[in-house]
């Protein structure tokens, strides 16, 4: 399970949120305060994430590759950033939280550019609070291998190609290609 993950159940189907292993969220609570109670959590973490210079900040992306898995349109895997938070679909259940990212200009001056030649930032994630539907089959094993790539993740980069790539290390965890950052 992902280490940072805060769970919550839809209950019934009407968008009532409920806690699930303690997370110190209050039965019968909707999801928006869910939400909301998991962003006053986050602002004592500090998560800039809101300077433009990072590149990130108001886009949105569709996953294309997940470790050596390339992903459909129809897996519904998909990762938003705006005002320093993340939040997107993780092939079953939807996702939010944090992060900090550096400076493309100025973060890691001289790292190794292993994918299209373009510079590597730092990139971290807050706790993430998830949905938690029931998931089968593919959707299952995509969220899962997802949420602990997000776990592992400590450097982006905005290819030449206009791919988002993410690093663990020097590893290439995740693709992405860019869509409207107005869609779900």
């Amino acid at each position: 399970m992902h280490k940072g993950l805060l769970s919550v159940l839809l209950v019934a189907g009407l968008g009532v949120a409920a806690p699930v292993l303690g997370n110190g969220l209050n039965p019968g609570q909707d999801m928006g305060q869910a939400e909301a109670a998991h962003a006053q959590t986050e602002a004592d973490e500090p998560m800039v994430g809101h300077a433009v210079a990072n590149g990130l900040d108001g886009t949105a992306w569709r996953v294309v590759l997940l470790d050596d898995t390339a992903l459909l349109p129809d897996d519904e895997v998909t990762i938003a950033f705006a005002d320093g938070r993340v939040a997107g679909r993780s092939a079953c259940n939807r996702y939010t939280g944090g992060f900090e990212a550096g400076d493309l200009q100025t973060d890691m001056a001289g790292a190794d550019t292993p994918q299209g030649g373009a510079e590597i930032a730092g990139l971290a994630f807050g706790a993430l609070a998830s949905t938690r539907m029931a998931c089968q089959g593919r959707a299952a094993t995509l969220e899962e291998q997802f949420l602990a790539a997000l776990d592992r993740i400590d450097g982006y980069q905005l290819a030449d190609d206009g791919m988002l790539h993410l690093f663990a290390g020097s590893a290439l965890l995740i693709t992405a290609e860019q869509t409207d950052p107005a869609a779900p």
